[in-house]
């Protein structure tokens, strides 16, 4: 997994602590919203709403992570 995110974004800081309360290290990309990356072409193919944070799985499909973060760990224990 490889998490596109803007650790100043609350959605983005709250999966960041999900991750860690499920003891998941994960790699992140951050996204400069303020540079508008998130509008770029690149990420809309992330996320064609061009929003953070954006899960991407390891088979390469992408997922909006506040969403479905839970999902993707069901053997770990729930916070």
């Amino acid at each position: 997994m490889h998490l596109y995110t803007q650790s100043q974004s609350p959605n983005g800081q709250r999966v960041a602590v999900f991750m860690k309360e499920k003891g998941v290290d994960i790699p992140l990309t951050e996204i400069d919203l303020r540079g508008a990356e998130n509008l770029s072409d690149e990420h809309k193919n992330r996320n064609p709403f061009g929003r953070v944070p954006v899960l991407q799985m390891d088979d390469g499909t992408f997922l909006a992570a506040v969403s479905y973060t839970h999902l993707t760990l069901p053997t770990t224990p729930y916070v």
